[in-house]
């Protein structure tokens, strides 16, 4: 995701002074944005024919691989219905270097989901969604008939953010396991985060909310925990069918008759036909050979052609390092943190890339 950093005490007040449409647009439509602190520093302008419409709101997230976790998102109603959402998310599902969720979604991002073939349903009220849904601790939904399954939690761990794939469609609410214990006194409690407070009014959520019971909660737990093996199906199959939205023949087209957009690249380089062929053998073979995914095939091919004409320059090792290699890639340290040198472009590479972020080349070393 190409990073739009900003800074903003409130962003109800950022949207009004610098976005008037956007945020008349939800003042009108009495929408409520609840993630409005300036932690949330990363601002996605959506646009349609160049004109700003919408935005979205993510939060950074740093495990073992970088998430980006959309907590707002909102595109002018006059606006909705021309992919706008969907193509951002489809843009963040394919990269092989982070991870992308949503920050409790609400009804209309799931329907975005039914739509696209993102989300099923596993009975009447359970969905299961491809991509992660994540909630923390503290929003975590307690009435009196489930407070006992519950731990009090320190404000030190209030803030933890669980990912999951349930949604409860009867609550409009992401629900999870805490495997930890460290809410839920047993891991096999079901969680359920609360929903969103536009929600909540809209769909008049309080009542159900209210006669969710510890009998409720344990027969949705059941019910996902036999289900696992549909889940899982669900999620590997959906992979797969993206992959095959980014094969060779669809990305860049087949020889001597390229795609519309794979051409324009071609042309814009001065890249002769019997070149581009050459090309295109090259993006099959390191396909074949594993050396890049599906996911990656645009990054390479754009730079095959970036590069074709090039002269090709050795890699330097900056001074006062020692190169190590892992799996035929090399490497080395500074500061504590590994670097990668991509062997075919040579390009620096973060430890938790899985690819090149310059040309798509399989790293996952580490």
């Amino acid at each position: 995701m190409s990073v739009d950093k900003v800074n903003f005490d409130n962003l109800n007040d950022f949207l009004k002074e610098n976005y008037e449409d956007i945020y008349k647009s939800i003042m009108d439509e009495r929408y409520i944005l609840e993630y409005t602190e300036n932690k949330h520093v990363i601002f996605k302008e959506l646009k349609y024919n160049d004109k700003v419409v919408g935005f979205a709101l993510v939060d950074l997230i740093m495990a073992d691989k970088p998430k980006y976790s959309v907590c707002e998102c909102y595109v002018i109603p006059e606006y909705r219905g021309n992919n706008i959402l969907f193509d951002f998310i489809l843009t963040n599902i394919t990269k092989t270097n982070y991870d992308f969720s949503f920050r409790r979604p609400n009804r209309a991002i799931m329907n975005l989901l039914f739509k696209y073939n993102l989300a099923f349903s596993l009975d009447r009220n359970i969905i299961i969604s491809f991509i992660e849904l994540d909630a923390s601790l503290d929003e975590v939904y307690v009435n009196k008939n489930i407070k006992k399954l519950y731990n009090n939690v320190g404000e030190d761990s209030s803030d933890e953010i669980f990912s999951t794939y349930y949604y409860n469609s009867h609550l409009e609410s992401v629900t999870f396991f805490d495997l930890s214990s460290t809410l839920a006194k047993n891991s096999y409690t079901l969680c359920v985060a609360k929903p969103r407070e536009y929600d909540m009014v809209r769909y008049k959520l309080r009542n159900n909310l209210k006669k969710v019971t510890e009998r409720s909660m344990d027969k949705n737990a059941l019910k996902l925990v036999e289900s696992n093996d549909r889940i899982q199906d669900f999620i590997n199959t959906t992979q797969k069918e993206l992959e095959e939205v980014y094969s060779v023949e669809n990305v860049i087209g087949v020889h001597d008759n390229f795609t519309k957009s794979a051409q324009y690249l071609l042309n814009e380089y001065n890249i002769s036909q019997s070149d581009a062929n050459l090309i295109l053998d090259d993006v099959i073979d390191k396909l074949d050979d594993d050396k890049i995914s599906n996911f990656t095939i645009p990054d390479y091919f754009n730079y095959r052609v970036r590069t074709f004409k090039a002269d090709n320059n050795e890699f330097e090792l900056p001074s006062d390092v020692e190169l190590k290699q892992k799996d035929d890639i090399s490497y080395y340290e500074v500061d504590n943190l590994k670097v990668i040198i991509c062997p075919e472009c040579h390009h620096e590479n973060a430890e938790y890339n899985v690819t090149c972020e310059n040309c798509g080349y399989n790293i996952n070393i580490f």
